[in-house]
């Protein structure tokens, strides 16, 4: 009988590292409405009308939610790992916590975000306009911020290192504590 427990120890292990045998655990179809904990991993929802909704500890890996509308939208502590969300709306949307690790947020809005804490290390944050959103504690290591609008955004304590910041308006912007070490700021509007 150990032989045959030794033998099934892998497929076992496998079983729990996929979810497959762990209790209260949901997966969710690119078809499910949207709610906190929903999985749309890989799912395309580009263009979406998702104002408003809460997707808190949600899972959006690799999604494609371009030109998506999410004003309002709570993303709390949500994977958006590696997430096109190019030409997104995101104003006043709740991000605190959130994976936005090498997310594409290229030409999005951000207007009023809340994005304390969210790691954003190597994300394509190209051209977005996010004034006076608030970026306490986040984590932008390696990030294109290029011509990015950050007018009266709250950065304190955020990790900018080696991050692209060439041509962004950072005019208001509190920096106090945020860390820019190797960071390219060539050409950046910082005054006021």
């Amino acid at each position: 009988m150990s032989s045959l427990n030794h033998r099934l120890r892998p497929f076992v292990g496998a079983l729990l590292l996929t979810g497959w045998l762990l209790p209260g655990v949901s997966y969710a179809a690119c078809d499910d409405p949207p709610a906190p904990g929903v999985n749309w991993s890989g799912c395309d929802r580009s263009g979406a009308d998702l104002r408003g909704v809460d997707l808190s500890r949600a899972t959006l890996k690799q999604a494609q939610l371009a030109g998506a509308d999410l004003t309002r939208a709570r993303l709390d502590d949500a994977d958006l790992s590696y997430a096109d969300l190019s030409g997104a709306q995101l104003d006043e949307a709740r991000l605190g916590g959130a994976d936005l690790l090498r997310v594409d947020l290229s030409g999005a809005r951000l207007e009023g975000a809340l994005l304390d804490r969210v790691h954003a290390d190597r994300a394509r944050l190209r051209d977005i306009v996010a004034g006076a959103s608030r970026w306490r504690e986040a984590s932008l290591y390696q990030a294109d911020l290029t011509g990015a609008t950050l007018s009266g955004a709250d950065l304190r304590s955020a990790d900018l290192k080696q991050a692209l910041l060439r041509e962004a308006q950072l005019d208001g912007a509190t920096l106090d504590g945020a860390r820019l070490v190797q960071a390219d700021l060539e050409a950046v509007n910082a005054t006021g």
